[in-house]
C-alpha cells in the first residue's frame, strides 16, 4: 500500500502560486492569441478607411470567416452578438481608447481584462458567465492555432 504524502500548509501556498499564475496566463495568452491573429485585419481596416474611428465590424465578420469559417452561418441571428462580444476580447487592450465603435459595448472590458491582470476566482466567473467569452476560450483551447500560439509563447518566454 502506498502512503500519501501530506502536504504541509506552506507547501500547498506555494502550488497555489503557480495554480494563480497559469490560470492568469492563459487568460493572457488566449486575448493575446486574438489580439495577434486580429490585428492584420484591423491594420487593414485601417488602411482602408483612413483611421480608426469607423465601425470595424466588417473586418470582425472578415476575421472570424478566417479562422472560424461555418460559425457566422450556424450562429444566424445571433451573429451580431457574437461580433460585438468578439470585439472586446480582440480589442481589450485599446479600453481607454475614445473610438465610436468601443461605446456601447454589449459587456465592460474589465469583464475580460480582470482574468488576465487581477485574476480571481470572482473575475473568472465572471468571464465565463458570459457564453460567447466562454467558447472564445474553449475555441481557443481546443483549436490547433490556439494550442500552437500558447506553446510558442511558454518557449519564447523559457520560464521555469
Amino acid at each position: 500500500m502506498v502512503k500519501k504524502k501530506k502536504l504541509k500548509m506552506q507547501d500547498v501556498k506555494y502550488y497555489m502560486n503557480f495554480d494563480f499564475y497559469y490560470k492568469r496566463t492563459c487568460f493572457r495568452t488566449m486575448t493575446y492569441f486574438y489580439k495577434y491573429k486580429f490585428s492584420p485585419f484591423f491594420e487593414k481596416h485601417k488602411n482602408r478607411t483612413g483611421g480608426l474611428r469607423s465601425d470595424i465590424s466588417d473586418i470582425l465578420r472578415e476575421f472570424t470567416q478566417e479562422m472560424q469559417p461555418t460559425l457566422l452561418t450556424a450562429l444566424g441571428d445571433q451573429a451580431k452578438e457574437y461580433i460585438e462580444y468578439l470585439k472586446i476580447v480582440v480589442l481589450c487592450h485599446r479600453y481607454k481608447k475614445d473610438y465610436p465603435y468601443l461605446k456601447n459595448l454589449m459587456a465592460d472590458f474589465s469583464v475580460v481584462r480582470e482574468p488576465m491582470y487581477k485574476y480571481s476566482k470572482p473575475a473568472q466567473a465572471r468571464f465565463f458567465k458570459v457564453e460567447v467569452f466562454s467558447f472564445l476560450f474553449a475555441w481557443f483551447a481546443k483549436d490547433s492555432m490556439g494550442v500552437e500560439f500558447a506553446l510558442q509563447t511558454f518557449q519564447e518566454k523559457k520560464d521555469d
